[in-house]
């Protein structure tokens, strides 16, 4: 049987997410022909697994080895790498969204092209690449090998957050470690691992749209346009009709307080819960 025809094999077996008869496959290329694309694709089987006990050493193993074989390809190598990488957190976001939305059993929360959205410095990249085979886990189906039984499995937010924000940090420590940080591909990769984490957990101390419900702006908003009005009718000597615009801003005024009080306190009940979490996603970035 020929490499490429073992590779297309261990391709599909990793679609299938049959990870065992996968890495066999790219083992026996590996072992035979000291094949750089082998060594990518055991990598990847292994990075797939992140969350079924592999870890993040045995696949910047893998990738070094690869390179090792031929420093042409290094660039090719780390491209590679960082390109499943940013596959597996997304993959793993979508995962996160939908036991969310199974455990608090709201509607599913779907965020258009989560899985196949990719950094934009490398969504040609694959089209070029010189692993080719490895080049076609991308696309419409990118991210079907990805296990994510993990998530699944658990029944609580703590628990899925924290796996989540966990594996989170182990690629962006591994990919910080071994991969050129001035580089436009890690930089985007890093903007959205950082994204991610953050809507993860999107009442942390630090964010605005926690500060600031839509109820409180919409009335803060109103009482501002009948102040203006309340001063522009002063100035004109108006002050019936100011008097009546500064009260109605003064009733708008306390109800935008009071949707505050409403909003905070209930973001801070969920930052009670979660104060693991947030913690993390502090250490994380």
């Amino acid at each position: 049987m020929s490499d490429s025809v073992q590779l297309d094999l261990a391709t599909l077996a990793l679609k299938g997410r049959r990870y065992s008869e996968a890495e066999s496959l790219y083992t026996q290329i590996a072992v035979a022909n000291n094949s750089p694309e082998a060594w990518v694709g055991i990598g990847i089987c292994k990075l797939y697994q992140l969350t079924d006990g592999r870890t993040m050493d045995e696949v910047i193993y893998c990738f070094n080895k690869a390179k090792s074989i031929d420093s042409s390809l290094n660039l090719d190598i780390d491209n590679q790498l960082i390109y499943h990488c940013n596959l597996l957190v997304n993959v793993y976001f979508q995962a996160f969204l939908d036991v969310k939305s199974r455990i608090k059993k709201h509607q599913k929360d779907i965020r258009t092209g989560v899985i196949i959205a990719g950094v934009s410095a490398i969504a040609g990249m694959n089209s070029k690449s010189s692993f080719g085979t490895i080049a076609s886990l991308a696309g419409t189906s990118a991210g079907v090998g990805v296990a994510v039984d993990a998530f699944s499995k658990m029944s609580s937010m703590q628990e899925i957050r924290n796996l989540f924000l966990q594996k989170c940090d182990e690629v962006n420590n591994a990919i910080r470690s071994n991969i050129d940080n001035n580089s436009q591909i890690y930089l985007e990769f890093e903007s959205n691992i950082n994204k991610l984490i953050s809507e993860a957990a999107p009442w942390a101390p630090n964010s605005t749209t926690n500060r600031f419900s839509p109820e409180q702006n919409r009335k803060a908003g109103i009482a501002l346009v009948f102040y203006s009005l309340g001063f522009y009718f002063v100035f004109n000597s108006l002050y019936i009709w100011a008097f009546v615009s500064f009260v109605v801003g003064i009733i708008f005024n306390v109800g935008a307080k009071k949707a505050f009080v409403k909003h905070r306190a209930a973001k801070q009940t969920e930052m009670n819960t979660d104060v693991a979490d947030i913690n993390n996603v502090k250490s994380i970035n």
